[in-house]
C-alpha cells in the first residue's frame, strides 16, 4: 500500500480543527492518526510558511555550512582537472580537521557528498573520447577506396 501525501493546505486545515475541537476529532474527521495532529500542530509556523501544494520540510540548511562553502569554492576552481567523490570527501576532511570550531561531529560520508553536490547543483562529469583515432594518412586511403 502506498503511504497517503497530504499537503500543506490539507495539513493546515487539520490543525485549525484540531485548535476548535481536540486532536482526536481532527485525526477521525480527516482520516489521520493523531500523532500525524500533534506533528503538525507542533509544526504550525512552519506549515504557513510553506506553499499549499508542497508536502514535506526537507532539505533544510546544511549543518556545516562554512565547510560546505569552502568546498563548494575547491571545486568550482578545479579548472579543467578532474574531480571524484573521493577527492571531495577527502578534502572536506582535512578542512574539518583543521577547523574543528565549524565542523563538530562531521564525517564525509558517500550520503553527506551526494547530498552536497545536490544542493550546490554540481554534476560530477568526465569527458571521455568515444571515437577511435584516425589514421594519419587517411585521405590517401580514402581516395584509394573509391578508386577500388
Amino acid at each position: 500500500m502506498k503511504r497517503p501525501h497530504h499537503s500543506s493546505s490539507k495539513k493546515k486545515k487539520v490543525v485549525n480543527f484540531a485548535k476548535e475541537h481536540n486532536n482526536c476529532a481532527a485525526a477521525s474527521q480527516y482520516g489521520v492518526t493523531e500523532k500525524m495532529v500533534r506533528d503538525w500542530k507542533a509544526n504550525e509556523d512552519a506549515l504557513k510558511s510553506m506553499p499549499s501544494s508542497k508536502c514535506a520540510l526537507r532539505r533544510g540548511t546544511p549543518h556545516w555550512s562554512k565547510l560546505e562553502k569552502h568546498i563548494a569554492d575547491m571545486v568550482h576552481h578545479q579548472n579543467g582537472y578532474v574531480v571524484t567523490r573521493n577527492k571531495i570527501r577527502m578534502f572536506a576532511l582535512q578542512w574539518a580537521k583543521s577547523n574543528p570550531d565549524h565542523s563538530k561531529g562531521f564525517k564525509a560520508t558517500v550520503s553527506w557528498c551526494t547530498r552536497f553536490l545536490e544542493r550546490h547543483n554540481l554534476v560530477l562529469r568526465q569527458k571521455t573520447k568515444i571515437a577511435q583515432k584516425l589514421p594519419a594518412d587517411l585521405d590517401g586511403k580514402v581516395s584509394l577506396f573509391h578508386r577500388y
